[in-house]
């Protein structure tokens, strides 16, 4: 039973670190982070989406990936925040992936493959809605801004990495914050909720008005 179990952890962490790595190649291309030169169509969840073709970035994308997933399997992600930076490291922009995991065993399911269709369909809305999310942030950023990856974990799951191997191999830094946004200069755009009975995840994007 505990072999099946987590097997499905697995399953749903492949899933979810999949959709996230989707989502953080269209942000960096509707928000301008690198040059469109650097992105090539591709397909994913049936749709076209643009995906960033620099070794670099992209071995930094699958590395953050190789921790979020270790932490899916955990059920020890709160959210996952993709913020962009002025040169400065002043935040203008955070995306946030707020995860709260059904615990319910895929294989309750009567029809697995209606259930995974299902997910596939909540996706593919979620990456469609981020896709055309740059036309509701009218804020136009300055020039050279960056970006950088947050995952916000427990405790006892941080300390954890410091005997992941994979995560030794890409040390995270722990914060408390990182120049979080002030309350009464920003606003929330919520973007999409993912809502299927494996998955419950709130997408939204917080903005710095200043």
């Amino acid at each position: 039973t505990f072999i099946i179990m987590d097997s499905h952890k697995e399953a749903r962490a492949d899933i979810i670190c999949e959709f996230l790595e989707v989502s953080f190649h269209i942000i960096l291309y509707i928000r301008d982070i690198y040059p469109h030169a650097l992105f090539q169509p591709r397909r994913k969840y049936n749709i076209p989406v643009q995906m960033c073709c620099h070794p670099e970035l992209n071995q930094y994308i699958r590395d953050t990936l190789k921790t979020i997933r270790s932490l899916l399997i955990m059920d020890a992600i709160e959210s996952v925040v993709l913020s962009i930076i002025t040169p400065e490291h002043k935040t203008l922009e955070k995306f946030s992936f707020s995860m709260q995991h059904m615990k319910h065993d895929i294989s309750q399911h009567s029809n697995e493959d209606r259930h995974l269709l299902d997910i596939e369909e909540s996706l593919r809305a979620a990456l469609l809605k981020i896709n055309i999310c740059d036309t509701m942030l009218t804020k136009q950023l300055p020039p050279n801004c960056s970006f950088t990856i947050l995952i916000h974990t427990t405790k006892e799951a941080a300390a954890s990495l410091d005997h992941d191997q994979q995560a030794q191999a890409f040390p995270w830094i722990e914060v408390d914050s990182m120049d979080p946004l002030e309350p009464n200069n920003t606003h929330i755009l919520p973007l999409r909720t993912v809502n299927t009975s494996w998955i419950n995840m709130s997408i939204h994007v917080e903005l710095n008005d200043t």
